[in-house]
């Protein structure tokens, strides 16, 4: 967390990652009328009166739209466990989950991946509705969905937590594109949840790419680049 007053480049990066994630969120887990009252009250900070009468509705309702959609965002976002875990880790151990992880995945190795994930390691990727709980189900959707791409990996920092960016390769522009951003919630030293922010890339190359969709998480805000040439 970013304190007041601090305006160093670090805490600046620091700020704008969590802005971003925090809108992603909202954006794709609360429900749009929660979604509006969220953003008149906290962003543009309306009146729960004002509020009221912009909706059409009751200062109660608009009360309990608010509360109900903070708690989708705090239930969404990093805690502040994941900062004391990646401490545990420290720089080295941190470095080296996520070049496992990565390379894992690059080279299919199913094994390998299993053994950085709990048992009751979670995967979702929003705003798609389908998430999978437990080492069988990530089983099946990898081999399924994941290990017949090309990927490679870099690693950032989201939120305040371990993140990868996944890129596939796209025959068309001979590169690896920006596809998803993989942010790790950490347990005891593994993989407890896996949480993939989607790009652009995965809804083109899914057919439901949208010029209005917002949701879309940005790589550059990460300090990632859009393509990769390997």
């Amino acid at each position: 967390m970013v304190e007041h007053g601090d305006h160093s480049p670090h805490a600046r990066y620091e700020a704008r990652e969590s802005l971003e994630l925090t809108f992603v969120t909202i954006v794709q887990y609360v429900p749009p009328r929660q979604r509006a009252v969220l953003l008149l009250r906290d962003v543009l900070g309306y009146s729960a009166l004002d509020v009221a009468e912009l909706l059409e509705t009751s200062v109660a309702a608009v009360n309990s739209a608010l509360q109900r959609a903070r708690a989708t965002v705090a239930s969404r976002l990093p805690k502040a466990s994941q900062r004391a875990e990646l401490s545990r880790l420290g720089d080295e151990g941190v470095a080296d989950l996520a070049r496992r992880y990565a390379a894992a995945i690059d080279d299919g190795d199913m094994n390998a991946l299993m053994n950085l994930l709990t048992q009751d390691a979670t995967w979702s990727m929003p705003p798609h509705p389908v998430w999978y709980e437990g080492q069988s189900a990530l089983v099946e959707f990898h081999e399924r969905y994941v290990f017949p791409e090309r990927w490679r990996h870099r690693t950032a920092s989201a939120n305040g937590q371990l993140a990868v960016g996944c890129y596939t390769f796209d025959d068309e522009r001979g590169c690896f594109v920006a596809a998803v951003l993989d942010v790790l919630a950490i347990r005891d030293g593994l993989v407890a949840s896996v949480t993939g922010f989607i790009g652009a890339e995965v809804l083109r190359r899914s057919g439901d790419a949208d010029d209005n969709y917002v949701g879309l998480v940005d790589f550059e805000r990460f300090g990632l680049p859009q393509e990769l040439f390997d």
